[in-house]
């Protein structure tokens, strides 16, 4: 099986439009690039960072397999394109004051595939990176080469989510376009939202619900405090999108839906939050919006699996046993 892919290129001059346009989950392409993405298609691959290529991205595809080293941020597509009604929004689109990318649309950000060597790409992944930067290229990539890459980024699932695409229009104005948990691959980022966003349920949880006596415990559930002899469990998810849904694991779910204390855990959602580079070259993250799940309980009409572990209980005379060879 296939999926349809669009590979962009963004040169260093506007490698801050990246950062933006993943944090916030929207993306956009010049119109006179425009029928690329009218073509139906599910995934974005943007190439933000090449290294190794002498005089730059203008080389021949022979020179990218042998030298070339690039980074690669993976996105879902997660609705239909805008063209009209559009205002500035990229850092660049802001300090020129003039709309440049004039066919938007909704991604959630999957993965960074950072500094891979060229030749471990798929060679028709690679043609299209090779010549993105004079347009965006569209082709049909194997999703077992898609899972590859995501898979290379630490992503652990056994198939590709879903692409949402019944969405018809998406904002206009600076705000996230999707409302999911989303991932990301660099366990930095990942460890500054999940921190923020613990340290902020703490501060809440404390000074505004009576809660004291904070315990980061981890797994099956984030915080553990106590009040007059009670205790009370909390799982925390922090995100830099809107939040309205989120990952659990099975684990999670069985904790909340059952454990030792008979007890229900609250679920504490920190959405929004923003990330910078520190001076170390890690992250900080800051702000967000705190929303607090009394007695949070997973209904089954709200989960939706990801990945199936299937036992092998085939009859044994229908299995062929070949053995090592």
């Amino acid at each position: 099986m296939t999926v349809r892919v669009v590979v962009t290129f963004v040169p260093k001059k506007a490698t801050a439009n990246v950062e933006w346009g993943l944090r916030k989950q929207i993306w956009g392409i010049p119109e006179r690039h425009g029928p690329v993405v009218e073509a139906p298609f599910e995934w974005l691959v943007i190439c933000s960072e090449v290294n190794g290529l002498p005089h730059g991205p203008r080389a021949h595809a022979d020179l990218w397999r042998d030298r070339a080293s690039l980074t690669l941020h993976i996105a879902r597509r997660d609705s239909g394109v805008v063209t009209e009604g559009l205002l500035p929004l990229w850092p660049d689109e802001l300090e020129s004051g003039e709309v440049r990318y004039t066919h938007r649309f909704a991604i959630s950000s999957f993965a960074e595939v950072a500094q891979i060597a060229a030749a471990e790409l798929p060679e028709d992944l690679l043609q299209a990176v090779s010549i993105a930067h004079a347009k965006p290229r569209y082709l049909e990539l194997a999703d077992d080469d898609l899972l590859r890459l995501l898979e290379y980024a630490g992503w652990d699932a056994t198939e590709l989510p879903s692409v949402p695409l019944g969405q018809d229009a998406i904002p206009s104005v600076p705000q996230r376009a999707s409302g999911g948990q989303g991932f990301t691959s660099d366990p930095r980022k990942r460890k500054a939202v999940e921190l923020h966003a613990e340290d902020m349920a703490i501060d809440y949880l404390e000074r505004v619900e009576g809660w004291t006596d904070a315990v980061r415990v981890g797994k099956p559930y984030d915080l553990k405090f106590t009040r007059d002899g009670a205790e009370k469990r909390v799982e925390v998810k922090g995100t830099t999108g809107a939040g309205s849904s989120i990952f659990l694991t099975v684990k999670e779910v069985e904790h909340a839906r059952g454990n030792e204390t008979g007890q229900p855990i609250d679920l504490v959602v920190v959405s929004g939050i923003e990330l910078a580079r520190s001076d170390d070259g890690g992250y900080v993250a800051s702000g967000g919006r705190l929303a607090h799940y009394r007695n949070y309980l997973p209904a089954d009409e709200e989960l939706r699996p990801k990945q199936f572990e299937a036992d092998l209980t085939t009859a044994p005379d229908s299995v062929v046993h070949v053995g090592s060879w």
